[in-house]
């Protein structure tokens, strides 16, 4: 009679255990590329956004952080006025600086807060942009500006308004 031949206990656990290293890496890398892409939504709606503020800035003179000013905002999207916080992935934070610089803020899926800062279009040189992605707890546009500077009157339609 034939022996029978078998996987062996010791066979069964090393392949076992190739599985599950297998199975970590695989779900490690599926979880940064989900991150990546979450990340870059949110760079891709803030530069939505730093698009609609130049558009803007061509009619007034000025950026503004008013959605009412800004063109094909579009249903995914909220913009968030007078720097409020951007609690989730479809909402911008907004607001202008006394000097015109346009901050904007917006949180992703990973909780990671992305700044954008754009200097006055008027400036000498054109706009110039700044991008950070800080640790920050609340994430608000205010966090964009500059260091020193403070928030500046506030211009919706052409109308300065003060708070």
């Amino acid at each position: 009679m034939r022996a029978q031949r078998g996987w062996t206990l010791v066979e069964l656990a090393v392949t076992m255990v190739i599985l599950a290293v297998l199975s970590a890496a695989i779900a490690t890398s599926y979880q940064s590329f989900m991150n990546n892409k979450n990340d870059s939504a949110v760079r891709t709606l803030l530069d939505r956004v730093v698009l609609m503020e130049q558009q803007a800035s061509t009619t007034w003179d000025h950026y503004t952080p008013y959605a009412v000013d800004l063109n094909n905002v579009g249903s995914d999207l909220t913009i968030v006025e007078n720097a409020g916080p951007a609690l989730d992935a479809t909402q911008v934070s907004v607001i202008v600086g006394e000097n015109g610089t346009l901050g904007l803020a917006a949180r992703s899926q990973t909780g990671t807060c992305f700044l954008v800062s754009v200097t006055n279009a008027l400036d000498e040189g054109g706009p110039q942009r700044t991008d950070s992605s800080p640790v920050l707890d609340v994430c608000t546009a205010t966090a964009a500006l500059p260091a020193g500077e403070g928030v500046g009157p506030y211009v919706a339609g052409g109308t300065v308004k003060t708070f």
